[in-house]
């Protein structure tokens, strides 16, 4: 898309206010990257995406998501085979448990049929719980 008309739009001050509403800066590193999609079988797989997590949060009730911080750096210095700080190893954990949460919230038994939500559940059976 024309960078010129994005800016009549104002389009990043569109992404300012959502951003507003990202809790994660992972969240708001993709708000900020968020481009008008123009091909139609992408613009439908994000809408199926986009209901399917709204029909499951009228369903379920908010996800249990918090704000984290950028653990990119520990990463690396994990590929480095550095030792992290007591912060880091939180941070982790804070993360892990989230990653744990998040899963036992889609799956926990109830009265929600989980198939009606098939690509929501690709997105939560990949997470990793310990």
């Amino acid at each position: 898309m024309n960078p010129k008309y994005l800016n009549k739009l104002e389009y990043n001050k569109i992404l300012d206010i959502l951003s507003a509403y990202c809790k994660t800066y992972i969240g708001k590193d993709i708000c900020f990257n968020l481009m008008p999609c123009i091909e139609k079988e992408k613009a439908q797989k994000l809408l199926d995406e986009t209901n399917e997590a709204v029909s499951l949060r009228y369903k379920k009730g908010t996800p249990p998501l918090s704000s984290i911080e950028n653990i990119n750096v520990w990463l690396k210095s994990l590929d480095g085979n550095i030792i992290l700080s007591s912060k880091a190893l939180l941070e982790l954990a804070r993360i892990l448990k989230m990653s744990r949460e998040l899963y036992e919230y889609f799956y926990s038994e109830d009265t929600v049929v989980l198939n009606d939500f098939p690509i929501l559940k690709n997105y939560f059976s990949s997470l990793y719980t310990n």
